[in-house]
């Protein structure tokens, strides 16, 4: 099964000249609040976003608190798959911020 397209690959080329986007793999956890390697702890200091998709949470570790608290916005997407996946992330924004927009009114 292939994802669909969330944003157009020229779309992409001109975030991706705009935003530094790193990815971080380590080896898979053990268990739910088990902490991530040293580097990918500092590397989510170091980050404005993050994305974590892993078989474990990661949500009540010390690395995912102390990016909060420096400032990182965290979506932790444990046990999240590809078909999940697929079905979720593509979000038509203008529809989603028109709907809301009708609805504060």
């Amino acid at each position: 099964m292939s994802l669909p397209p969330v944003v157009s690959r020229d779309e992409w080329l001109v975030a991706r000249k705009e935003l530094l986007v790193r990815i971080h793999e380590f080896p898979p956890t053990s268990r739910d609040g088990e902490e991530p390697p040293a580097a990918v702890a500092t590397a989510m200091r170091q980050s404005s976003a993050i994305a974590i998709v892993t078989r474990y949470s990661l949500s009540h570790t010390q690395a995912r608190m102390a990016a909060t608290r420096a400032g990182a916005r965290v979506a932790s997407m444990p046990g999240i798959t590809v078909d999940i996946f697929a079905r979720t992330i593509p979000i038509d924004y203008t529809h989603l911020e028109s709907d809301a927009s009708s609805r504060e009114s």
